[in-house]
């Protein structure tokens, strides 16, 4: 029973009473089913894979406000059989809808097909983080981040406090990262049993309110001692060595409004609470621990937590020490353009300094300050030497898809809206360069809209030669934006319960191609483009010979 989470005990008890043929399906809690990263969950999760016969997981982490009332915590519906002694690996359903108006208004399930797929029993076993990285992420996403991931990690450089203290190993020229003080509670001082310490730090630093936190460098001089009690007294001290020299501040909580998160470098005395990282650095790394400090506060690596960490887009937004610890953090030389790669890492130091100089004028740096944070972030998506593909899919999913996860009853979603004519027309440029890649160069794609209505669109992609190319355009047919009113109303595809499948799928005919899509702005951002052309281009290898690519069929 992982974290002490009752409904471990009620799967372990059903296996034992279920017939042969029997069936469960138990409403569990998403976090700690499928999402927890902690050695104990996974081994829980890797037992019931073997155990039991998993036929269909639905996770319902982003309809966590909506599903239930009052809820507020994410819950996944598990179904599961008995398996058969020495039975072979086996595929199960992974179904993860996500929130819209259809929910919304008429208390329907919406479930596209970039929302229901399936898992290896395999898959799960060797990936503890698999459930939380199918639940947003497109397969170009994936190879993104498993280009990112192969990079070496934070984690090689920085240990733990907590593990080095215990292991009484010494960390005074290392990398250490810990967390600050713990407050005690006044109603338990009296309490025999209640530990409590004596910290002469916090009597004399100033101390940081995590609203009070600055990004990039922090402004000290307008802080005050913790005063809340004039003793010293703290439930624990937490890592002292992080309250002085210089170092990386990191709070835990993942502000979702500033949409990255949140780092500041400093070497002043202060004082601050267990919900802030201090990673403390040796005095001769000074100048990498800034560039560190520049890269936590990227889209990127917001993007590339939001599907390494367990929470965060799934529960709460927060990022654990471990989490921290497994984001990528590679030297110029790990790169074949390392000349590049240094010149980014010196203009984000450069960005550190300038920032430092103006908290020392008491100027707190504000997150409206985009041209600073657009800098930054050119900067780092040159250090690590992304294409213009990928820094779109970053971009999408920062400023459209992450604002909108986990959507708050009552509230309206902008990725819920129809896509407009400018989105569409971008979609199209995105969809014919992505595709561009695997055609000759007097070959191109014409993308046209055939028709749309309130729900659906229809979009033909013909291959032409690049002279007869015309740029993207729209007929609207309404005889044909009928037509998809009636498919949107009868595609027999069975499902269970409040269940509604959405169309999104592809027809050939003769030497063009049809796209059925939801007319949902979520299908028709750029990332979305490179998704389809990634999926496309699989397809039309398996129905043309290669190198002979002249048709689409």
């Amino acid at each position: 029973m992982p974290g002490r989470e009752d409904a471990w005990a009620f799967v372990w008890k059903s296996l034992q009473h279920l017939p042969e043929n029997g069936i469960v399906g138990f409403l569990l809690p998403a976090m700690g089913f499928l999402h927890n990263h902690a050695k104990s969950a996974v081994e829980a999760r890797n037992r019931l894979i073997g155990d039991a016969r998993i036929f269909r997981i639905i996770n319902f982490a982003d309809l966590r406000f909506h599903l239930f009332e009052g809820a507020v915590r994410p819950a996944a519906l598990v179904i599961f059989g008995r398996r058969e002694t020495d039975a072979p690996g086996y595929r199960f359903d992974y179904w993860a809808p996500k929130a819209d108006l259809n929910l919304k208004m008429r208390r329907v399930i919406s479930l596209s097909s970039v929302d229901r797929g399936s898992v290896a029993s395999m898959d799960v076993t060797e990936d503890p983080f698999v459930f939380k990285r199918r639940l947003w992420m497109s397969d170009p996403e994936a190879k993104l981040f498993n280009y990112l991931q192969a990079l070496p990690k934070l984690g090689a450089l920085v240990s733990e406090y907590r593990i080095a203290y215990w292991r009484m190993e010494s960390f005074e020229h290392r990398w250490v990262v810990g967390n600050g003080f713990k407050p005690v509670s006044e109603d338990r001082l009296k309490d025999e049993e209640y530990q409590y310490q004596r910290s002469e730090t916090i009597l004399k630093a100033p101390y940081l309110p995590v609203k009070a936190f600055r990004v990039l460098a922090q402004d000290t001089g307008r802080l005050r001692v913790f005063n809340e009690r004039d003793d010293g007294l703290v439930h624990r001290k937490g890592f002292e060595r992080g309250f002085t020299g210089p170092r990386i501040l990191v709070p835990c909580g993942i502000s979702t409004a500033r949409q990255r998160l949140r780092a500041s470098y400093l070497e002043d005395p202060l004082t601050f609470e267990h919900i802030i990282f201090a990673i403390s650095v040796p005095s001769r790394d000074a100048r990498r621990a800034k560039f560190l400090t520049a890269l936590l506060n990227s889209k990127l690596l917001y993007w590339f937590a939001f599907h390494s960490t367990a929470s965060f887009g799934s529960d709460r937004p927060k990022i654990h020490q471990s989490e921290l610890l497994r984001l990528p953090f590679p030297a110029p030389q790990d790169f074949p353009q390392d000349n590049r790669s240094s010149d980014a890492a010196n203009a984000l130091v450069a960005l550190i300094d300038d920032a430092m100089a103006s908290a020392r004028e008491n100027f707190a740096l504000e997150a409206s300050d985009d041209g600073l944070f657009d800098e930054l972030d050119s900067h780092c998506y040159t250090y690590f030497g992304l294409g213009e593909e990928e820094i779109a899919l970053v971009e999408d999913a920062v400023a459209s898809v992450i604002p909108g996860v986990q959507p708050h009853a009552g509230s309206s979603v902008d990725l819920w809206r129809p896509a407009g004519p400018e989105e569409r027309a971008t979609y199209a440029s995105t969809l014919t360069r992505s595709m561009a890649q695997w055609f000759s160069e007097d070959t191109s794609v014409r993308v046209e809209l055939e028709a749309r209505n309130n729900d659906l669109a229809l979009v033909q992609l013909r291959l032409v030669e690049r002279h007869n190319w015309e740029v993207y355009s729209e007929r609207n047919d309404e005889t044909v934006g009928a037509a998809l009113a009636r498919l949107r109303a009868n595609i027999d595809v069975p499902l269970p319960g409040n269940f509604q499948l959405f169309p999104n799928f592809r027809v050939f005919i003769g030497k063009s191609l049809y796209l059925v899509k939801p007319l949902q702005r979520r299908f028709w951002l750029r990332s979305a483009a490179i998704a389809d052309a990634d999926a496309l281009a699989m397809e039309l290898q398996d129905a043309l010979p290669l190198g002979n690519l002249t048709g689409f069929a």
